[in-house]
């Protein structure tokens, strides 16, 4: 129906001179409706539809921006459309809400003149079955926004973005979120120089496996919160060129991209980044996470950042510096394939909390210190809990005397057979350690150095509660020693 009616409009266009005489004769086939978009400045296009559900606007030159006035009332005779052509527009600046949320699955808009828009947010958002758009002759040579112009285009199948001249643009928000049938996109062609913003660009792409921004210089990028969130189905991307510049924020990056496993992904990290928190959270096709060559001295917050990836194997920080991390709560919270973290001339000056930072990693069977300053760490939580094959932990460099909980620390780590932590050295207010080797059965020593607090909680058997090759006298560890008025519990 498509090709049949194209070949009827183009036939009726070439055979008329001017856009006025077309629409007269577009009476002729269908029914020409005044769309007012602008009650207050009188301002009209000209819709001509056809019985086949397609129609022609033509964008009068006195109309500026298309849906400056909107109603549901004035949108009627596009209700329904599937196929529109749109010309004119000689003076158009700016879509407004004109095409979004319509039910058109083919918009041409080859003579429709754009060479003086500026403003394309949100110009099809929520237009469901727009499978493919014919973009205008002229371009878009002076777009300056864009946020939000295909969000929730569910069955848009392809587009050509060399049409959109990008270099004035600063956001990118949400460009093509929900777009759930688009499977590769490339972008190499698009000028990122003036982005600071992306934040969630490609999220819930649910069918997306390719991006290319392969060597686009990106100097004033600020955030790419979420910018692949949910693209359960991305395999490979090329991102943009960092060397002079770089993001700092991207928590949530490649949040839930299930079938990500491509280290190119690893470049965003520079010197810049301060927020990393779930940057790979459920990222469940990531096997190896090669690190070596990024930069991370920045980077403050790493909160979850590779949560749930469940067939992560190795790790390598070697030679990092997260010299202003503070937070790994969680970081590596089930992982269970995660067997070796390479931590070789890696420095962790910075931390204070690492709460469940490798809980539930199965097969990680030893852990160095030795790259930690926890002098500052104020909670080991659950760190290790449930790690059953741990047998190896090596406390050198150990000395947490600011920790006040360890509470369920080594809990469960069925395979760890000795703890030595000649430095444990604690003087504080309070110390919990209520189960912190708890379910330890392979444990047969135990020194944990001694604590001074005024209050110490989880002492005697709560500390190693089945534990059941330890002695007496080793489940009597740590040595309390309690400060005026000190308690124990």
């Amino acid at each position: 129906m498509m090709a049949d009616w194209r070949s009827k409009a183009e036939k009726l266009y070439a055979e008329t001179s001017d856009i006025a005489a077309f629409m007269r004769r577009g009476m002729l086939a269908g029914a020409v409706s005044k769309l007012t978009i602008s009650k207050s400045r009188g301002k009209s296009v000209w819709l001509c539809s056809f019985d086949d559900k397609s129609g022609i606007v033509y964008v009068p030159d006195d109309v500026v921006t298309l849906g400056a006035y909107w109603t549901s009332e004035t949108r009627k005779p596009l209700e329904g459309m599937h196929i529109l052509v749109a010309c004119g527009g000689k003076n158009l600046k700016a879509f407004g809400t004109f095409f979004s949320g319509s039910s058109l699955s083919y918009l041409d808009l080859r003579d429709l003149n754009c060479r003086n828009v500026k403003s394309l947010d949100s110009a099809f958002y929520n237009c469901r079955w727009l499978t493919r758009i014919a973009m205008p002759k002229t371009g878009f040579p002076k777009v300056e926004e864009i946020k939000y112009m295909f969000k929730g285009c569910y069955t848009l199948l392809s587009l050509d973005a060399s049409a959109l001249n990008t270099s004035l643009v600063k956001d990118m928000t949400s460009v093509f979120s929900g777009c759930h049938t688009l499977t590769k996109i490339d972008l190499s062609s698009w000028d990122f120089s003036s982005v600071e913003n992306v934040s969630n660009m490609f999220s819930c792409c649910d069918q997306l496996r390719e991006v290319n921004m392969k060597g686009v210089p990106a100097t004033k990028l600020v955030t790419g919160q979420g910018m692949f969130a949910s693209c359960s189905q991305l395999r490979s991307v090329a991102l943009f060129d960092f060397s002079d510049g770089g993001f700092t924020d991207i928590h949530e990056m490649f949040v839930a991209c299930h079938s990500l496993n491509d280290n190119r992904v690893f470049s965003a990290l520079t010197s810049t980044v301060t927020n990393t928190v779930r940057m790979f959270w459920k990222c469940k096709a990531l096997r190896n996470a090669d690190l070596s060559g990024a930069n991370v001295d920045c980077v403050k917050d790493a909160n979850e950042m590779f949560y749930g990836c469940s067939k992560l194997q190795s790790v390598s920080f070697r030679g990092l510096n997260f010299a202003s991390c503070t937070n790994m709560n969680k970081m590596f919270y089930g992982c269970p394939e995660l067997e070796k973290v390479d931590l070789t001339e890696a420095s962790f000056s910075a931390v204070e909390s690492m709460v469940g930072t490798f809980s539930g990693c199965d097969s990680l069977k030893e852990f160095s210190f030795a790259a930690f300053k926890v002098s500052r760490v104020s909670s080991f939580e659950g760190a290790f809990f449930g790690c059953k094959s741990l047998e190896r932990v090596d406390f050198t460099g150990f000395t947490p005397v600011s920790v006040e909980v360890f509470r369920d620390m080594f809990r469960n780590c069925v395979s760890l057979k000795e703890a030595n932590i000649p430095a444990f050295d604690i003087n504080i207010e309070k110390c919990d350690c209520t189960r912190m080797f708890s379910g330890c059965k392979s444990l047969t020593k135990l020194n944990m150095g001694r604590v001074r607090c005024k209050k110490f909680v989880g002492a005697g058997v709560m500390l190693t509660v089945g534990c059941e090759l330890l002695t007496e006298e080793n489940k009597r560890n740590p040595q309390v020693f309690p400060k005026q008025l000190g308690t124990q519990t």
